[in-house]
């Protein structure tokens, strides 16, 4: 399921509007976008109800795929996470106005997997992956998410 992540149009509205339109390519047919070539691990602490997120770069055109690969208690004398335990997996756009906050474009229920939850072209642009707790939480737990992009 690759498809444009629906942010990406405001982007290139207000790259049109500015008149930056001709010194920035934007790509139109799935064949201008680069393939996935770095892989970035982020880590975290996500607590009952919590959020944590992780800003990241897309130097050109391409495909973003953003993984859940493990979550596990966050300390010794934390509970484990039940099997099967769901969290917020999101991708999305640094705030403006609240530092460290992450506008979220396209988001799913994810359980760790070695498979990509969240697929997808972007244009070259900051991004932030967000991990939250909807609910499914009794204690804090560790988790550890991947993002490979161009």
């Amino acid at each position: 399921m690759n498809r444009l992540f629906p942010v990406l149009g405001v982007i290139v509205l207000t790259a049109a509007c500015s008149g930056d339109v001709a010194s920035t390519p934007v790509p139109t047919q799935p064949g201008s976008f680069a393939p996935p070539t770095v892989v970035e691990t982020f880590t975290g602490t996500v607590s009952i109800l919590g959020t944590d997120s992780h800003p990241f770069n897309v130097p050109v055109p391409g495909e973003v795929d953003v993984t859940l690969t493990r979550i596990e208690p966050a300390t010794d004398t934390s509970a484990p996470p039940a099997a099967g335990t769901a969290l917020t997996l999101a991708i999305g756009l640094p705030s403006q106005t609240v530092l460290g906050s992450c506008a979220t474009v396209q988001s799913v229920s994810a359980t760790p997997s070695s498979t990509p939850q969240i697929k997808g072209h972007a244009l070259a642009s900051a991004f932030c992956v967000s991990v939250t707790d909807p609910g499914n939480l009794t204690d804090s737990i560790s988790y550890t998410v991947t993002v490979a992009h161009p």
